[in-house]
């Protein structure tokens, strides 16, 4: 099988000068690109090493044919961005291992996610958003200890 590998290398993007420091935290250096290429032709397969989901994109409109694909890419500059590559693998028909679209979509933000999660009857803390300190009471605060994290980032 022809697999693609969809990944962000830490120089894929172009990021402002404004950029938080750990802007590309969750994308991988080449050697972890080079160990799942090596796995797959262990396993007797054909690693396509497409980059990624913009590079994917031009390469599907060029005519690129897949049996499948391992998307391991964060994509850049949109709360969609983890959805890029596996919306276009599912519009070119190719099997995408991993989470779907609306999955990646969805579990990057954390308040919908609960909120969907405790729909399904899951058991789950309760969770309050929060834009800043001003939105914070002290005294409408539940018992401590309190797991504080950002609502948008995959690293927290």
């Amino acid at each position: 099988m022809h697999i693609g590998l969809i990944y962000d290398t830490f120089d894929a993007y172009p990021w402002s000068d404004d950029a938080p420091p750990d802007a590309d935290a969750e994308y991988e250096p080449e050697e972890t690109v080079d160990t799942l290429a090596a796995a797959m032709k262990h396993l007797g397969h054909t690693p396509v090493h497409v980059g990624t989901p913009f590079d994917l994109r031009e390469e599907l409109d060029a005519g690129l044919t897949l049996d499948a694909a391992l998307n391991i890419a964060e994509a850049a500059h949109s709360r969609n961005r983890e959805a890029y590559a596996p919306i276009l693998l599912e519009m070119a028909g190719v099997p995408c291992l991993g989470s779907d679209a609306l999955t990646l979509s969805v579990t990057l933000d954390k308040a919908w996610t609960k909120d969907l999660v405790a729909a399904a009857d899951v058991p789950t803390p309760s969770h309050r958003v929060c834009s800043g300190a001003a939105d914070v009471d002290p005294e409408d605060l539940p018992p401590f200890p309190l797991f504080v994290k950002p609502r948008h980032e995959g690293t927290s």
